[in-house]
């Protein structure tokens, strides 16, 4: 199977038909009337990545297939500061090619393919990676914390919250129902929200709203979550607005990476702050979100 799409990477380049194919009678001659195409990108899940691909495992005390970050020490991967010791160490098609330990699967070895030819996924590594993380906790926070009655009632009311913002702002995709403790508590580690995709993307304006009226006093770590959600609402209104487009226009194309160095910065440090035993939870996904 890898040969075949080695194969057709290189043929949709050259196109033109291969000698000692069925097709030998039309050796040569253009095989698309000039038009080529080119190999743009990898897309899978994670396991994808680290199974066929043959990438650094999401697991490993090296978890990034973008560079040489570590799991902790120095070079770790939840340094978000310009100054971060991995931003040094980013990959580039020259080093990747001369680095001893890189995956020898043929379809990162071709001479127009690295790591960098990886698609990283969007929707596995924010709406089924670290929002979910995110709004379990802000969640968490509110019913179990700041809210003043017990979990189920103070969940009942932000339930209610929200369903009307979803009715006010007529959002595109819902959850059918958030009023159980257990969508985001869990018997052990850090709170993690479930739902599909959709319903976690389409809920980061009701998360921002609720959190407004429900935070309380307006201490520094609240300010900072308050922080953390507004970013992932622009980012958000970033995809929407430009949906249709294949990249970021300027002046808009730098912002997303600083939003997204921002947004990661400061779920770290509230994390900390607020749920100690959970630091480097967001895993895997949001490291290579992030590297993005």
């Amino acid at each position: 199977m890898l040969k075949t799409c080695v194969f057709l990477a290189v043929l949709l380049i050259v196109s033109r038909w291969p000698p000692r194919s069925k097709d030998a009678l039309r050796s040569g001659k253009q095989l698309a009337r000039g038009y080529k195409a080119c190999l743009w990108a990898f897309i899978g899940d994670l396991d994808y990545f680290v199974s066929i691909l043959g990438l650094p495992n999401f697991n490993s005390q090296r978890p990034c297939s973008l560079c040489r970050c570590s799991l902790s020490g120095v070079n770790t991967w939840s340094d978000f500061k310009e100054t971060a010791q991995w931003r040094n160490q980013i990959w580039d098609m020259a080093t990747w090619k001369l680095w001893p330990g890189r995956t020898k699967c043929p379809l990162l070895n071709l001479p127009f393919t690295s790591a960098l030819s990886v698609a990283l996924d969007w929707m596995r590594s924010k709406y089924l990676g670290v929002a979910q993380y995110v709004y379990g906790s802000v969640l968490a926070l509110l019913t179990v914390q700041i809210m003043p009655n017990d979990p189920q009632a103070n969940l009942n009311r932000i339930w209610s919250d929200i369903v009307s913002y979803y009715r006010m702002h007529n959002t595109k995709v819902r959850y059918r129902y958030l009023n159980k403790l257990t969508m985001y508590l869990r018997k052990s580690g850090t709170p993690k929200l479930r739902g599909k995709a959709g319903e976690i993307r389409h809920l980061a304006h009701p998360m921002l709203h609720i959190w407004n009226k429900h935070m309380g006093a307006e201490s520094d770590v609240n300010l900072q979550i308050r922080a953390l959600l507004k970013q992932s609402c622009a980012l958000e209104d970033l995809l929407s607005e430009y949906r249709d487009e294949l990249f970021f226009p300027p002046p808009v194309g730098p912002l997303p990476a600083d939003l997204q160095n921002t947004y990661a910065t400061t779920y770290c440090h509230c994390i900390a702050l607020r749920f100690p035993s959970a630091r480097g939870l967001a895993g895997d996904d949001f490291l290579k979100h992030h590297h993005s």
